[in-house]
């Protein structure tokens, strides 16, 4: 029975044989102009050619892993859309589009939640990666998560529950997600 099995580099590999391995090319500079064109084409009138000379101005940004990634690409492409300009780092541009994950989608879809404040969101998601950097780890159990987050919260006298913060950041943005066992 054939089958087509996609996952992040690293992790196909552990208990599976794989004739044929393929993996998504970064997008040539002609893709990467198709994309923005028509990106701005469906969303609005965008000056392009001044997303171009943002992106001819960083060096960092216009690396094939970074324009040449659809998902770099694409949070690019609502940076500039949102604010008229790009950040001049990845690690900006990343931060821009966690702020767009945990918020800004709800606002733009008219969803209202009782919103955790954005700042307290983004301390728990910074000391869990942390957390998980340097313990050289990509994932963690759910009851170490709550209690990881409970002593931050202690930490820095929230009144606020670990549940409610990490279930409103599971609801809005999906930067955390639970195991489904697959």
């Amino acid at each position: 029975c054939p089958m087509v099995l996609t996952s992040r580099p690293r992790t196909h590999t552990d208990g599976v044989n794989v004739d044929n391995k393929m993996y998504v090319r970064a997008f040539s500079t002609q893709q990467r102009e198709t994309f923005i064109e028509n990106w701005f084409g469906e969303h609005g009138q965008v000056n392009v050619a001044t997303l171009r000379t943002h992106l001819q101005q960083s060096f960092r940004l216009q690396a094939p892993e970074v324009a040449g990634n659809p998902l770099f690409l694409t949070m690019m492409c609502v940076e500039f859309e949102k604010s008229g300009k790009l950040s001049a780092t990845q690690g900006k541009l990343l931060d821009q589009f966690v702020r767009l994950l945990l918020e800004a989608w709800d606002a733009q879809q008219g969803v209202q939640r009782t919103y955790i404040l954005l700042d307290l969101k983004l301390r728990v998601l910074e000391s869990i990666a942390g957390y998980l950097f340097d313990l050289n780890r990509t994932n963690i159990g759910e009851r170490e998560l709550f209690d990881h987050t409970r002593n931050l919260l202690n930490q820095i006298s929230s009144p606020i529950q670990a549940s409610d913060v990490i279930e409103e950041i599971v609801i809005t943005g999906g930067l955390l997600v639970k195991d489904r066992g697959d």
